[in-house]
């Protein structure tokens, strides 16, 4: 009875052993080096809405301060997928501007002192719009309207019609 109580008490103890060294290798894991994100900032007019694009995919955005003054982060991989030697683009205020930077990791714009100076290329990227299928006017039509209401009315009748009841 005495070596039982023993060998149930070794089996414990290993048992509660390796569940402690199993849940600690669970949390434990292996450290990953990630590259640090290209940093970009710049001058634009103050309040003006800077956005950075990688292969026309929007990575990040900033809102030039008071004193026009905006920076942003782009991480690798990220939103647009950013990696070493991508092209950066920006818009200005949704209009495409003529500068462009090279995404690097950690990277700073090409002129570290002043950053890159944003100007308008004067080409506005097109809105998404209705492709011609709803009226300018808005996003109803009062024929569409009657044409709903015909088909809910036809479908009223023919339920009617299906159960014999009448009106």
């Amino acid at each position: 009875m005495m070596k039982m109580k023993g060998l149930v008490r070794v089996a414990s103890l290993a048992g509660l052993l390796a569940a402690a060294f199993l849940s600690a290798s669970m949390f434990a894991s292996s450290a990953h080096a990630q590259n640090p994100p290209a940093t970009m900032y710049g001058t634009a007019k103050a309040g003006d809405k800077v956005e950075a694009l990688v292969g026309g995919k929007v990575c990040a955005s900033a809102t030039a301060g008071a004193d026009g003054f905006w920076m942003m982060q782009i991480a690798e991989g990220g939103a647009c997928g950013a990696k070493d030697g991508d092209t950066i683009s920006f818009t200005l205020n949704g209009a495409a501007a003529a500068q462009t930077e090279t995404w690097k990791a950690g990277g700073a714009p090409k002129t570290v002192a002043t950053g890159v100076t944003l100007s308008s290329s004067g080409v506005t990227p097109p809105k998404t719009g209705n492709a011609g299928l709803l009226p300018t006017g808005g996003a109803s039509s009062p024929y569409f309207a009657l044409m709903l209401g015909a088909f809910a009315l036809a479908g009223l009748a023919g339920a009617r019609a299906m159960t014999g009841r009448r009106a």
